[in-house]
């Protein structure tokens, strides 16, 4: 199970910028995302957080990346390109727009282990 979380994270610091608005985006980003988990990466029973860092400036995406490793460059790199690919076709809510700003998005893969039990 991959999930995506829009916990308050990454808001903090951009002085004049609406935080309604930023919760917006970030909640906008994230059902946006259609995240996946790598095949191998569930062969291989790795699961963690990656926390993905998305700046913009001017109203486009300038650069997506790892904020915070989840300990695997196999999922870190999906969760760059989920949420990259998600940032860039967002719409930035009027209020963010022509500004400068900064959200950080969680991206936790996470293996589900339960057998079913009758």
């Amino acid at each position: 199970m991959v999930s995506m979380t829009s916990a308050t994270t990454g808001v903090g610091g951009v002085v004049g910028v609406d935080p309604d608005a930023l919760r917006r985006f970030r909640f906008a980003i994230s059902r946006a995302a259609h995240p996946d988990y790598p095949r191998l990466a569930v062969e291989r029973g790795w699961s963690g957080t990656t926390q993905i860092r998305v700046f913009v400036d001017n109203d486009v995406v300038r650069s997506v990346s790892v904020g915070r490793s989840s300990g695997y460059a196999m999922l870190d790199a999906r969760a760059e390109e989920i949420i990259g690919r998600a940032a860039r076709a967002t719409p930035i809510p009027q209020p963010l727009q022509g500004r400068e700003f900064v959200v950080d998005l969680p991206v936790e893969f996470k293996l589900d282990n339960r057998l079913d039990e009758e």
